[in-house]
């Protein structure tokens, strides 16, 4: 059954929310085909560290169905179904391996209400959507079939954007628009099926695959199923590019305290970047490092330094050079430290690499008496 771009909507319809709509014959309802397991359907996987997690992988989202039927129109409405029933120009019922199909996005469902009036289509108890080379999946959608906005519960996320994978599972998930989603009591990594052995858990995550940035509010990060990290704010690249901003910070113990560093990258150009990492060592005092790195068709290298203006720490007493005059300008010079660390490599040009020929392989020359003894052979014939 197919629907004119010409029927009536709402213009200024808000985002619809799962919670807006009971479907009329719940008891009826095939029951939810989770795939997933009772005890934690919004799981990533194995949490182990050191696992394989192939026993581990969530059931594989079904491949998405489509009607095989001939494209429509822009902006035509196709819904197909075991059985279907309403009214044209007001909304339909469909049940039974629903399939809705609208330019380039394609639903899959149990079953699907859908509004005419406002473009809205209601599904459960199991939905899959395909959308911009995004799979989401869940127990019940509402979405807004022309301007891509909508709402899900229990929902489970995967896509592939810059050749880097990105999965998640979350409370509930808001589609904002082409390429635009919020992810409510999320978790997300971007490790094979099945593989929790990191995630990031956050309250909210805002992401735009235009721009390639995410933004988590509230976040934890999470090794091995235990929280180590936790951030009121953060944003991240979720296409693999690298973008400026603030790297995990180190902290460590040992002999000389506390030492806490607090490191911040700059992308610089696609060859070039730099790390600043100022920090501080109980016992010592204050100190500031850096690295520079760069590449070429040829070569590459890095520059790492770090200096500390007054370090605290005794050094064996050295005797005074002659240009010191004073002991108190021996104690300001000790207290100066600095280390700096380049490193250059160059490739080897293409001459260089080709393979030399084994000694064995080369004819040998004849001796001088082997010479002498052609040149007389030569003479007596």
């Amino acid at each position: 059954m197919g629907f004119g771009a010409t029927a009536v909507r709402a213009e200024d319809a808000s985002v619809p929310q799962a919670e807006d709509y009971t479907p009329a014959h719940a008891a009826e309802s095939k029951p939810a085909k989770t795939g997933q397991s009772e005890a934690d359907p919004l799981s990533l996987g194995s949490t182990c560290l050191f696992c394989d997690h192939e026993d581990a992988k969530p059931a594989e989202t079904a491949e998405i169905k489509r009607s095989g039927e001939p494209a429509l129109p822009a902006d035509y409405t196709r819904v197909n179904a075991d059985k279907i029933e309403g009214q044209t120009q007001v909304g339909v019922r469909a049940e039974g391996d629903v399939i809705v199909e609208r330019n380039a996005d394609v639903l899959n469902a149990d079953w699907a209400q859908y509004d005419q009036a406002t473009d809205t289509v209601t599904a459960g108890d199991r939905f899959t959507l395909y959308q911009n080379g995004s799979t989401v999946s869940g127990d019940q959608l509402v979405y807004n079939l022309k301007n891509q906005t909508g709402s899900g519960t229990a929902v489970r996320l995967n896509t592939e954007q810059g050749g880097r994978r990105l999965q998640s599972v979350s409370e509930k998930a808001e589609l904002k628009g082409k390429g635009l989603y919020k992810l409510i009591n999320t978790k997300f990594n971007t490790c094979s099926p099945g593989d929790a052995s990191w995630y990031i858990q956050a309250q909210s995550i805002e992401a735009d695959e235009s721009t390639g940035i995410g933004v988590a509010k509230h976040a934890s990060l999470v090794f091995g199923g235990v929280p180590v990290l936790y951030t009121p704010w953060a944003d991240f690249p979720i296409n693999g590019n690298r973008k400026s901003g603030l790297l995990v910070p180190t902290i460590a113990t040992g002999s000389d305290g506390l030492e806490l560093s607090l490191p911040y990258y700059f992308n610089l150009a696609p060859n070039l970047d730099a790390t600043i990492r100022p920090g501080i060592i109980s016992k010592r005092g204050v100190q500031l490092g850096g690295q520079v790195r760069y590449l070429q068709p040829n070569y590459s290298g890095e520059v790492d330094g770090d200096w500390m203006p007054n370090d605290q720490k005794k050094r064996p007493q050295q005797p005074l050079p002659v240009q010191m005059e004073t002991p108190a300008a021996a104690e300001q010079q000790n207290q100066r430290r600095h280390q700096l660390q380049p490193s250059f490599r160059r490739r080897l040009l293409p001459r260089l690499l080709r393979p030399r020929r084994h000694r064995a392989q080369r004819q040998p020359r004849p001796s001088g008496m082997a010479q002498l003894q052609r040149q007389t052979v030569g003479r007596q014939l």
